[in-house]
């Protein structure tokens, strides 16, 4: 069964029930990369900051994903080797990513890894 999964997907920061919640989110960065951050500046700056001033310099093509397209694009995993390899959904893929935790912003996907 294909459960559909939230596309807004909160974290807690694990300072108790009064504690802000962070909106984690999945932005297109270029035609052929994807990051995952509380913001689109957030996944910019740090872009910037691992690749070079050179990268992400066009912000028309930088935005935040929509519901439906969280739902619509895959996520192909070929991290454990599987033949052929695990696909899910980007809201799937980032479900497994905030549970999994760690630092935001980083990488998400891209069509040339």
């Amino acid at each position: 069964m294909n459960e559909a999964v939230p596309a807004e997907v909160r974290l807690s920061d694990g300072l108790g029930a009064g504690a802000e919640a962070h909106r984690i989110r999945v932005y297109r960065m270029d035609d052929n990369e994807w990051w995952v951050g509380e913001s689109l500046a957030a996944c910019v700056e740090e872009g910037k900051r691992q690749c070079g001033p050179e990268c992400f310099d066009d912000p028309s093509e930088q935005y935040e994903l929509s519901d439906e397209q969280l739902q619509r694009l895959i996520f192909v995993d070929e991290s454990d080797g599987a033949e052929p390899p695990v696909q899910r959904t980007f809201a799937e893929q980032l479900a497994r990513e905030i549970a999994e935790g760690g630092p935001f912003p980083r990488p998400f996907a891209a069509e040339d890894w």
